[in-house]
Order: C-alpha cells, then structure tokens, then sequence
C-alpha cells in the first residue's frame, strides 16, 4: 500500500480522514458511498477510483475489491480488501480510446468524402450513361437448374437504347425474347463466350431482324456476374464503306481498259505507287515490281537523251515552282523489247504536304 498510494515518509496507513482525502474529489462522494454499503450490509465490493499519490502529487488509478464485516461483540464495522496501481492501464485504454476516437474521426470524414466522390462520380457516370449516343444495358443472365445461361435480363437500359428501339419498357424483359435475332446472328453465344471467358468480346453485324434492318457495332463486357452490351448504328459507315468499294472496283475497272499509261508517282522517292495494265504491258513487269524499282525504273525505260529533261520536270513539282494546275511534257519511253514510243504525258499535284510543296503527282 506505501507504494500504491505513495505514501510519504515510509508511512504504512493514513487515518480514514486523510486515506479519504488521498481520493480524487471526483471519485470521493461515490468512493465513500460504495464503502458505507458493503458495511452496512456486509457485502463484497468492486470499485475503481483516482488518488492523488502525497508522495508526488500524481494522479493514480486504483482498483479495489473486498467486502464489509460487522463484528457483533464489538459492534464495528470493518472493511477488508485489496487494491492494485492500474495507472499503466488506464493510461493504455485512454491512448487506445483517443487513437480509436481519432480513427473513427478520421474514418467518418474518409467515409463522406468517399461517398460524395460516389455520388459525384455516379452523377458523372450516369450523365455520360444517358447522354452517348451508344445504346447500352446491363444484363443479368437467367440460369436453368444445370445453371446453363438460357437468356439474359434486362436491368438497365440507357436513352440511346430506348430511342434505338423505339421502346421505354424493356426492363425486366428476357433480351432474347425481344430480341430473338440475335440467336440468329450468333450474338447470343458471343454473350455467353464472355459469361464464360470473362474477356470482352466485340462484333460488327447485320440486323435484319424485328425491323431494324442495320448494320450495328457492339461490344460485350462481363461485369461481376452481369454482362453490359453496347450497340451503335453504323449503316451510314458500311454503306460507305461499300460504295468505297464499288468505286474503287469501277475506277479499277477503268483504268486497267484504258489505252493510255496511267501513274501515281511519289516525288520524294520516285516509287509508282500505282500503274496501270499498260505500263506492265509495254515494260514486261508486274505493279509490285514496277513500285519496287523506284528511281531505276525510270533509269532503264526512259530514252538517255530524254531522261534530264524528265527529272527536271519532276524537280519543278517537287519545288513549288510549277505554277500550272497540269503539266505537259513529251518523252521517249523504251520497252522491254526495246521499241521506242512516244510518251506525251499530263501530270498534276494530288497530294501536298503540311507547307503546301507538292509529294506526289499523277498522270
């Protein structure tokens, strides 16, 4: 006890009155009250107070159990117990309380902030959701008893997807119910490849069916256990793509049945980037071998006495320095088999670069 209570002088007790006083004034009206009670009735107590140590005057924490006595020849009450020094706990649970106080702040403010980043980045996603020009939903897959994916839920449907369709009612609808085509098309298994795969998967494909009659892209990306689709028309881009297609077949057509030499010729490295069937008639070579040669092509067929005055002509192209939209200029062209022709040619600049010099002729 000298020790716990910190006792001055080696002293072994204190009179009640100043044992009392030694108790925090927190701690005293309680202290006193729990002691006259376990008298009183002979009870077993469990307390824990605050002294303050005489010896130092620093604050201690006690824990104390024990149990009033009554003695019936003498008539006095006494209390026997002990106590221990829990000011190390105490000091522990008040550093463990604040850290905790601290990180439940701190956690509190992380979880507001947290959640108005949510809310914002939601806001953001959903305006971004509903404003593309893509259609998109997500999906939830409906499973048999062998949990084999049969069809696909409609959970969410954007604006897109609603004005693509024509429809504002498809959630909670079966997505190959409403839209069977896409059996037919093979979209359902390349839906069900990446439920499986996990790995996005995307397409492009003709949709003659239920009435769209388009060409669309789409792609397919497994989210948790849901799949999102997207879907944008591009019929304007195919169409083009294939009149692109047919033009330039025609153009082909043309220019391999015309009796002239037609040419795409690069001024930086003298490459014929295109020939037409008359050039690899008269010089016995094919498109890709002609391309090939570049600069020495010119240098076996062109006539020698003919051959400066052709390169000055590609010069002045090259220079910016050809005022006239076309170019005329007249050669002398050696076969394979070494006949001479005649060559009168027409050229003018298709393709210029960033400052407008010319890169490349045709003729």
């Amino acid at each position: 006890s000298p020790i716990v209570f910190g006792l001055k002088n080696k002293n072994t007790s204190y009179s009640d009155s100043k044992g009392f006083y030694m108790i925090h004034p927190e701690d005293q009206e309680n202290h006193l009250k729990t002691l006259e009670n376990a008298s009183r009735y002979q009870k077993e107590f469990h307390q824990v107070y605050r002294i303050i140590r005489p010896i130092d005057r620093e604050i201690a924490w006690i824990e104390e159990r024990g149990k009033g006595i009554y003695h019936k020849h003498s008539g006095i009450f006494e209390i026997r117990g002990i106590h221990w020094d829990i000011t190390a706990q105490k000091e522990a649970e008040d550093i463990m309380r604040n850290a905790e106080e601290k990180y439940l702040t701190k956690l509190e403010q992380d979880v507001d902030l947290r959640t108005k980043e949510l809310k914002d980045s939601k806001d953001e996603l959903e305006a971004i959701y509903n404003n593309t020009l893509m259609s998109m939903s997500v999906l939830n897959p409906v499973r048999d008893k062998n949990n084999q994916i049969t069809d696909f839920k409609i959970a969410l449907t954007n604006k897109a997807l609603e004005k693509e369709t024509g429809r504002d009612d498809l959630i909670g609808k079966l997505y190959a119910e409403e839209f069977p085509g896409i059996k037919k098309t093979g979209l359902f298994d390349l839906m069900l490849r990446v439920m499986e795969t996990s790995l996005p998967q995307t397409s492009e494909y003709f949709y003659p069916y239920e009435d769209f009659n388009k060409w669309y892209s789409c792609m397919f990306v497994k989210m948790g256990d849901n799949l999102l689709a997207t879907n944008q028309d591009i019929s304007e881009r195919k169409i083009a793509e294939q009149l692109t297609t047919d033009n330039s077949a025609m153009i082909q057509g043309i220019a391999n049945s015309a009796p002239d030499m037609l040419y795409a010729i690069s001024l930086d490295t003298l490459q014929q980037f295109y020939s037409n069937n008359r050039i690899e008639q008269l010089v016995k070579k094919t498109h890709a071998e002609i391309k090939k040669m570049g600069r020495q092509f010119f240098e076996e067929f062109i006539h020698p006495d003919d051959k400066n005055q052709f390169y000055a002509n590609l010069k002045e192209f090259k220079s910016g320095q050809q005022k006239k939209e076309i170019k005329e200029l007249a050669y002398r062209l050696v076969d394979a088999k070494g006949k001479i022709h005649w060559i009168k040619t027409k050229s003018a600049v298709y393709i210029r670069d960033e400052e407008g010099f010319p890169t490349h002729i045709v003729g």
